[in-house]
């Protein structure tokens, strides 16, 4: 039944929990395939979903390309610095042919606390120890579809089940921003109640809600990239730290590529209600060029790394890419983002083989 399970379509918004830990997958890669190009992942949970049932995205150009070996890393729940940190802890162990960076551009371009330049930070960074991989009853019920699904379902009805985890968040942020309990109220009557109420039973992602009560114009300002504001001056910060991860990437003696992922308010408007539900207000544009897109690719040029933009695809597809009321991309939106992947492995000269043919 678990197995069935996990193919339903409430299966994909917990297509994370079935996914081994790093050091898991890490331990399970074999050696190196003589004649096949091993492609180290780095990235989020945009990258992680599904991985091991075959349907990420890197999983879908790896079918497509025979050439390919992938080893993801990805992680959900992670930054900058963690891609650096699986980086120096795992990369010389593997030793890739090419790493390969899933840049989500929703939040990955938050900067860290204190640069990732630092030499300090960064052998704090590969010192980090390893999560436990003792067997318990708890991490063996996390991989569980079935199980994850049922707890869900009864945070919702039973309050004492949740973890309060959303409640936590907005008391970091309001202490963080300084805004008081009337301004979080006020924030929250805003928001449709049914949202506000499945953040609180953990059934959709707290940060969806808790980034739209303290900046709601987060998505449009982050799209126009401004350098004279405060984000677009964050943006900044935070592309030093990619290119921190980039030199690290090219110490292990491999070649480095980026693909951009974006969020789904900037591909088309049919993601905008889940948004407005939650109370964003400026949202950025569903055509024409995003200025931080543009922004990041010009960077990265720069710098010499090849850059794959896959928004162009994503707003050209008539089918939904997205989980519903969820940042992430769906099956379809995976298989479009891999399909893009393939061709631009092939056409980049990473990888001998023949790119696919257009649908």
């Amino acid at each position: 039944m678990e197995l069935a399970v996990r193919y339903l379509p409430f299966g994909d918004k917990m297509g994370w929990s079935m996914v081994p830990s790093v050091p898991e997958r890490v331990a399970e890669t074999g050696v190196a395939v003589p004649g096949k190009v091993r492609i180290l992942v780095l990235g989020d949970s945009m990258t992680e979903w599904r991985d091991n049932t075959g349907e990420s995205y890197v999983r879908i150009a790896e079918r497509i390309l025979s050439s390919i070996q992938v080893v993801n890393l990805a992680e959900g729940g992670t930054d900058l610095p963690s891609y650096l940190s699986n980086l120096l802890r795992f990369g010389e162990q593997l030793r890739p042919d090419l790493i390969l960076i899933g840049l989500y551009l929703g939040n990955d371009l938050i900067p860290s606390t204190a640069p990732l330049e630092s030499a300090s930070i960064q052998s704090a960074l590969k010192a980090l120890p390893a999560p436990s991989q003792e067997f318990t009853l708890t991490r063996s019920a996390k991989r569980s579809v079935l199980l994850n699904y049922l707890f869900r379902l009864g945070k919702i009805y039973v309050p004492a089940l949740r973890s309060g985890s959303f409640e936590q968040l907005v008391r970091h942020l309001q202490a963080k921003t300084g805004t008081d309990d009337a301004y979080v109220a006020r924030r929250l009557s805003e928001a449709d109640p049914a949202l506000v109420d499945a953040a609180r039973a953990d059934a959709i992602n707290g940060w969806d809600l808790a980034f739209a009560i303290f900046d709601p114009d987060y998505y449009g300002d982050l799209a126009a990239a401004d350098s004279s504001t405060s984000k677009g001056k964050e943006v900044e910060r935070a592309l030093g730290d990619l290119r921190t991860l980039v030199n690290a990437a090219r110490a292990q003696n491999a070649n480095v590529a980026v693909v951009l992922l974006p969020p789904p308010v900037w591909v088309a408007e049919r993601y905008w209600f889940y948004f407005k539900r939650l109370g964003y207000r400026e949202l950025g544009p569903i055509s024409g060029p995003v200025p931080l897109v543009e922004r990041v690719k010009a960077y990265l040029s720069a710098e010499g790394v090849p850059v794959l933009d896959v928004l162009p695809a994503l707003r050209a597809d008539a089918e939904s890419t997205y989980l519903e009321n969820d940042i992430h991309l769906n099956r379809r939106g995976h298989y479009v983002v891999g399909r893009e992947l393939a061709s631009f492995l092939v056409r980049e000269g990473f990888v001998r083989g023949k790119a696919p043919p257009p649908e």
